[in-house]
C-alpha cells in the first residue's frame, strides 16, 4: 500500500513525501494532484483532518483513505 504524507510549509506550501520522494507543492496545486494520486488508492497521512480535507472538499476533491495523526495520537 502507497502512503502519502503531507506536511505543511511556510508560504502555502505543502510538503509531499511518497515513494521515498520529496515534492513540494502550492496548497493551489494539492487538488490536483490529489486527484490524480488517488487513481493509485493509497493512504495519505496528515496531521489533521479538519484542517486538509475542507479545502481539497471545496475543490472538489475526495479521498477514500486517510490516517490522522491528531486522531491517532488521541
Amino acid at each position: 500500500m502507497t502512503r502519502i504524507a503531507l506536511s505543511r510549509r511556510p508560504g502555502e506550501r505543502v510538503l509531499v513525501t511518497a515513494d521515498g520522494h520529496e515534492e513540494e507543492l502550492t496548497l493551489a496545486a494539492l487538488p490536483s494532484y490529489v486527484a490524480r494520486r488517488e487513481a493509485d488508492a493509497p493512504r495519505w497521512v496528515w496531521d489533521d483532518t479538519a484542517r486538509w480535507y475542507p479545502p481539497l472538499l471545496a475543490a472538489g476533491g475526495r479521498v477514500a483513505r486517510c490516517h490522522d495523526l491528531r486522531l491517532a495520537h488521541h
